[in-house]
């Protein structure tokens, strides 16, 4: 989207297409794309739930786990569910770009649960090229008035992986540093 018109004619439709098929409608979005679409919605943005658990976009690792825990816990208990997620923008272009290498992977991940998903990007706060590379993890886009087309830029995660090349090397300073020397630690990392 590049407009608070443009984002509410696209996720206005998909989040009241999910009120109306009884899911549970989830939004993980920022304060202010949270208070575009609240306007938008009208009495209905009472049922949206603005948070998944305790997910957050802080580190990508722990968010893509969170996001995976989440789903296996509203699967288990039989939830009919539909998200809305926006990444967070502020991020550098190495952050994006490890960014989507998880998201890449998520389409294998997070398939099994079965539940739809919408990211929203602004086009005004990334690159082009940055752009470019979203429209080849997401399969599908959401054009105005919420409808779904196939994405013809769209790579399966092994093609993406592939031509993204291997991650950068870890930066100087991390929060945590922790040898692995069994495999059975890794469950601990």
């Amino acid at each position: 989207y590049d407009s608070p018109e443009s984002l509410c004619a696209r996720a206005v439709p998909y989040l009241r297409e999910g009120l109306d098929r009884g899911e549970a409608v989830i939004a993980v979005v920022s304060t202010g794309v949270e208070q575009v679409l609240r306007s938008a919605l009208g009495d209905d943005a009472g049922q949206v739930r603005w948070q998944a658990g305790d997910v957050s976009y802080g580190r990508l690792g722990v968010m893509f786990e969170g996001f995976r825990r989440f789903l296996a816990e509203q699967r288990a208990t039989g939830v009919p569910l539909r998200l809305l997620t926006q990444n967070d923008a502020l991020g550098t272009e190495e952050r994006m770009a490890a960014y989507l290498r998880f998201e890449a992977m998520a389409n294998e991940v997070y398939r099994p649960y079965g539940y739809r998903w919408a990211c929203l990007y602004d086009t005004r706060a990334h690159s082009a090229q940055t752009l470019r590379q979203v429209g080849q993890v997401h399969p599908r886009l959401l054009e105005p008035r919420g409808g779904e087309i196939r994405n013809d830029d769209y790579l399966e995660p092994s093609a993406y992986l592939a031509r993204s090349g291997p991650p950068p090397p870890p930066p100087a300073a991390v929060q945590l540093d922790l040898p692995v020397t069994d495999p059975d630690q890794l469950a601990m990392v």
